[in-house]
């Protein structure tokens, strides 16, 4: 009876769910690894929106508070999947995490707004294509780089003929010299 009065809600979750799992993946596979790349905008920023997306455009009616709050279980399963098979180590999903659940209710106020406007056959399509197209533009993108030289100069007033012999040879530290005691 639970399963049959909220199909739709568990259908929308597994889908939000499978394509984040999914793209996760593609990061792992070589031959698809050229779509995403784990610290680009398109998969922290963009595939969280998608999952939401597909987590609200087709439920009737949703009223906000799902729409913001449910794709974060589609959010929190893909991580955790991701956590059991060793795509993620806890220190990213920790820092990740709340990104997600950020974007992932944006993108579930758009699908629950395009249901209501009745324009989610297109937009569906046009969502779903956003995360490789954003990935790509930035992979095509020249990072900023700069390289810096540090240098240190310590003058000693000292003939060169000493400082020398004292490279050649280093005398043993002395006790009295020590500062901690092992």
């Amino acid at each position: 009876m639970f399963f049959k009065k909220h199909t739709a809600i568990i259908f929308s979750v597994i889908n939000g769910l499978l394509y984040g799992v999914f793209a996760r993946m593609a990061i792992e596979v070589d031959s698809l690894s050229v779509i995403f790349s784990v610290m680009s905008v398109g998969f922290i920023v963009v595939v969280p929106f998608v999952i939401g997306f597909l987590t609200t455009y087709k439920i009737k009616s949703p009223n906000v508070p799902y729409r913001i709050f449910m794709p974060w279980l589609s959010c929190v399963l893909m991580v955790a999947i991701t956590w059991l098979v060793g795509w993620e180590g806890s220190i990213c999903i920790v820092m990740a995490l709340p990104v997600f659940c950020l974007f992932s209710s944006i993108g579930g106020l758009v699908g629950g707004v395009s249901y209501k406007n009745k324009i989610h056959a297109i937009a569906l399509p046009i969502v779903l294509i956003c995360p490789p197209v954003v990935s790509f533009v930035e992979s095509c993108l020249e990072l900023p780089s700069e390289v810096r030289i540090v240098e240190n100069l310590i003058v000693v007033n000292v003939p060169v003929d000493v400082v020398c012999n004292n490279i050649k040879s280093v005398r043993m530290i002395d006790e009295s010299e020590h500062f901690f005691n092992i």
